[in-house]
C-alpha cells in the first residue's frame, strides 16, 4: 500500500494527532460499548434491553455530535465509530452545524 493510501475507515497519523483526542475517544468509546453490546440487548425479547440499545445509539450519536462540534472532520468520526460518512454528515448537518 503506497503510504498515502489509506485502508477503508482508517486516517493517517498525522490527521489523527491534529483532531481532537478526547472527541475521538468518547466516540470510539461509545461505539465499543455498541457493538459490544448490542448482540445481547438485540436478542433479549422484552423493551428494557432494546431500551439499553437505544441509549447506547444515543450515546454514540452525542459523541459524534461532539466531536464535530470540536472540529473533528466527518470522514474522521466516520473512521472512529464505523458509522459511513453519509450518516456522521446527516446528524451534524440535522444538529444545525453547531460548535
Amino acid at each position: 500500500m503506497d503510504e498515502r493510501e489509506q485502508s477503508p475507515g482508517r486516517t493517517d497519523v498525522s490527521a489523527q494527532r491534529s483532531h481532537g483526542g478526547a472527541p475521538r475517544r468518547a466516540v470510539r468509546l461509545a461505539a465499543r460499548r455498541l457493538a459490544a453490546e448490542a448482540p445481547a440487548l438485540t436478542a433479549a425479547s422484552t423493551d428494557v434491553p432494546r431500551a439499553g440499545l437505544a441509549v447506547r445509539a444515543a450515546g454514540l450519536h452525542r459523541a459524534a455530535l461532539a466531536a464535530g462540534r470540536a472540529g473533528v472532520p466527518p470522514q474522521v468520526i466516520a473512521g472512529d465509530s464505523r458509522l459511513t460518512e453519509g450518516t456522521v454528515r446527516r446528524w451534524i448537518a440535522a444538529d444545525g452545524g453547531r460548535r
